[in-house]
């Protein structure tokens, strides 16, 4: 790729990004070669793709870009990302992630959070009960819309929907979820 050798690494990689993006899943096979790749310059933009697109043989490649962000002290962003992708998969490979994610539940980046509870909540369902009622109080709107939709309707959780569907400082998502939720249209799966 000559033309590519003289773009500064930044423009480089937006580019690329760009590309792939309009590409979708026919970049997985570029993708994959990528992200198997340690100093590729793109490397980030094809973990995301994979996690965008790929399959349950390319959940492996996220753990690894998981292992490359962890890594990075100071570059703690896009975890959301690898945790989406591996919901989406799921698999043996992805659940392995499910520590990790329970972890992450404290980041700092709280609006990616919603990406966390989402796959814990694919991932690790038998355990991601008391984070779908604690997810009613998050600061992300994100987060309490979907703890609203799925958190095991307690009495503490009732009387938090309750409130949650007639604050006025709430999202219209939100009062949505909660006032759905509370109407009995959408019963959570593990509820008698």
């Amino acid at each position: 790729m000559p033309l590519l050798d003289g773009l500064p690494v930044d423009d480089l990689r937006a580019a690329v990004r760009r590309s792939l993006d309009l590409l979708g899943p026919r970049a997985l096979p570029l993708a994959r070669r990528w992200s198997a790749t340690a100093a590729h310059p793109v490397r980030w933009s094809a973990c995301t793709l994979l996690a965008e697109h790929g399959d349950e043989a390319d959940a492996p490649a996220l753990i690894t870009a998981w292992d490359w962000l962890d890594s990075r002290p100071d570059d703690l962003c896009g975890y959301d990302d690898l945790a989406a992708g591996l919901a989406r998969i799921g698999g043996e490979a992805a659940r392995t992630a499910v520590p990790r994610l329970h972890r992450l539940w404290h980041s700092p980046h709280s609006y990616e959070r919603a990406a966390y509870l989402r796959a814990l909540f694919i991932l690790d369902p038998d355990h991601v009960h008391p984070r779908l009622a604690e997810a009613l109080w998050d600061c992300e709107p994100a987060v309490r819309e979907f703890g609203a939709e799925h958190a095991p309707l307690t009495p503490e959780v009732n009387e938090r929907l309750d409130f949650l569907t007639t604050d006025p400082m709430e999202t219209d998502e939100v009062r949505t979820a909660a006032t759905t939720r509370r109407s009995g249209s959408t019963p959570h799966p593990h509820e008698g």
